[in-house]
């Protein structure tokens, strides 16, 4: 296990911004979207635990006065982990470690396992960044309750699993396709532009987190997408020549991921509902 150790005089200056503050959000996992969260909270006064496997990443998590974690869980093996005092001294805890279809599903357990021991005895609020990727493709809609485990990707569904008996509190996150920003989707190369999209700006991502958290929710399970499922060519047609959206292909088959149970329980209406005009 790499813990990141501190000088005291770092752990001096930590103490006085946790003072500060009013409370503190744990990101296991500072990547793309783990940056976003942890900015969107720190803007909030929350103070932040950020957890990364990358050494190159400390000095920048760092500059911004967030509380560096250096962690790596293995794929191939079970670690042991020591109960980690700045991850439990959180308030909320955001699990943010990557989900892949390209991972062996042993891998991607052991992956989990080996945060759960990290974790540990965590009693308080904790959300999973899992995916939409559970589904099948299949031209269907499709919402949390109506296809049966069987039909889902099994070694997602096993995490979800795992994660939701270790901790029975958590709230599961299927995200969409993640955008927004630099994340623009003309900047990838595009198979099938008739195909609809499922796609989540990552704002509405961050605000449906304060949301959950003001609520103080528990142990909820919702696919987080935005509501209209405009093709890929529709968006590409509008970000590279200000082409407003003509659905030319509305009457093919459709796989859509459906999301109106968090709009519903929530009463939440997404800031970015088209993804055509994702900013």
């Amino acid at each position: 296990m790499k813990v990141q150790k501190y000088d005291l005089k770092k752990v001096v200056i930590t103490k006085i911004i946790i003072q500060k503050k009013m409370k503190t959000i744990g990101i296991l996992g500072y990547g793309w979207l783990g940056k976003h969260i942890a900015d969107f909270f720190s803007k909030k006064e929350y103070n932040v635990v950020a957890s990364t496997t990358s050494v190159s990443k400390i000095s920048t998590i760092r500059e911004k006065n967030y509380i560096p974690v250096l962690i790596e869980f293995s794929d191939n093996h079970l670690d042991s982990f020591e109960s980690n005092n700045s991850v439990h001294q959180c308030d909320i805890l955001v699990i943010c470690v990557p989900f892949s279809i390209n991972i062996d599903e042993k891998a991607l357990l052991n992956r989990f396992s080996n945060l759960c021991r990290f974790i540990g005895n965590y009693q308080k609020q904790v959300f999973l960044m899992s995916s939409t990727g559970i589904y099948p493709q299949k031209n269907i809609v499709m919402d949390e309750e109506n296809l049966p485990d069987i039909a889902l990707n099994q070694s997602f569904l096993n995490i979800e699993r795992m994660m939701q008996k270790a901790f029975g509190q958590i709230n599961i996150l299927r995200l969409a396709g993640l955008t927004g920003g630099t994340r623009k989707f003309s900047n990838y190369k595009v198979s099938e532009p008739e195909l609809p999209v499922n796609q989540i700006h990552y704002t509405d991502i961050c605000l449906i987190l304060d949301k959950m958290v003001a609520l103080n929710i528990n142990s909820k399970t919702y696919n987080v997408v935005a509501p209209l499922h405009p093709s890929k060519q529709e968006i590409i047609d509008f970000q590279e020549h200000s082409i407003n959206p003509v659905q030319v292909y509305a009457d093919i088959p459709r796989r859509i991921i459906n999301g109106a149970k968090l709009e519903k329980e929530l009463n939440y209406q997404y800031n970015y509902p088209n993804p055509v005009y994702f900013p």
